[in-house]
């Protein structure tokens, strides 16, 4: 990929990319910009500039298809921006009259029944996009029901980007407490679930079936049973020097847990569902090709499927 090399002396890559069938997607890094990547030809093209961000404003969106849409979660930025992969147009759909800070960083965001469901880290209410109407249609306050809960004033939900949708119901993991917190979708009924086992908040979370597994920043894979709201087990699955804060992304493949560090793709875990064992680390094999196609280069975990890991260099 030659052609990418101008495009790589700027560390525009931040793991915010979407992926179609033959193109790469990437928000920039250091430039308020919207680039597309051929993955046949590495051909890099400049496909537009969010408008209302500052030039050099950085990490600001998680990207997440819809359709024939990709859609901008803002991360650092203050609106939402939906780019029309068919029509090549960008349009941006400023947030500032609900959030209640300008400094936003979002914890996840959820696309569900045409809806978009927002979780800001920092502010203290849940918003609800409309993607068919284009219009916000409500705004949920969670800060009181957290002081209610926890009888102490309301502090960031963790920005991990990760989530489970179980029937009606979006559960997402909270930073600074034993507790995992859930929006009914229908009723927009707002719970936080304590796992009275743990004494420190979560990193991230997925789920599979009525089972919820969560990284604990101690260290411990957690399996509660979303039913009975019981933790079913504990494993602890990092190493002493191994930061649990650096896994922001958990997620579930043919009954293995992948655990991806921000750090580097070489820090993956493996745990086998049914037996609970861990696993560090990539192949010998696939480590040896990383290490003779990226000479003194960083690896990052970016986008992960059924059948791919994505990553990227810096």
């Amino acid at each position: 990929m030659n052609e990418l090399n101008s495009f790589k002396i700027s560390p525009l890559l931040y793991g915010q990319f979407a992926i179609t069938d033959k193109t790469i997607y990437v928000s920039a890094r250091n430039y308020n910009g919207l680039f597309a990547i051929d993955i046949i030809s590495g051909r890099l093209a400049f496909m537009g500039k969010f408008l209302h961000q500052g030039s050099y404003d950085t990490s600001l969106f998680y990207i997440k298809n819809y359709g024939k849409k990709l859609i901008f979660i803002p991360s650092c930025a203050h609106e939402i921006a939906v780019f029309d992969i068919e029509k090549k147009q960008i349009k941006e759909i400023s947030l500032k009259q609900v959030l209640s800070t300008y400094s936003i960083v979002m914890s996840t965001a959820v696309i569900y029944e045409d809806n978009l469901y927002l979780f800001p880290a920092q502010a203290n209410s849940i918003i609800i996009y409309s993607m068919k109407n284009e219009c916000i249609l409500d705004v949920i306050n969670t800060a009181e029901i957290y002081k209610n809960v926890f009888r102490e004033g309301y502090t960031a939900l963790g920005s991990t980007d990760s989530n489970y949708i179980y029937g009606n119901k979006i559960y997402i993991p909270c930073w600074t407490q034993s507790a995992f917190m859930s929006l009914d979708m229908d009723n927009k009924n707002v719970e936080f679930h304590r796992i009275a086992e743990c004494t420190q908040g979560f990193c991230a979370l997925c789920g599979y079936g009525d089972i919820i597994y969560a990284l604990n920043r101690n260290k411990e894979l957690i399996e509660w049973d979303i039913k009975s709201k019981k933790v079913i087990s504990r494993t602890t699955v990092l190493e002493d020097g191994n930061t649990a804060e650096h896994y922001r992304v958990i997620t579930v493949i043919s009954g293995d847990i992948y655990l991806l560090s921000h750090i580097g793709i070489l820090r993956i875990i493996k745990i086998d569902l049914g037996t609970k064992s861990v696993h560090k680390g990539l192949s010998q094999k696939l480590s040896d090709i990383l290490e003779k196609e990226c000479i003194n280069e960083t690896v990052y975990f970016g986008k992960i499927n059924e059948e791919k890991i994505y990553c990227y260099t810096d």
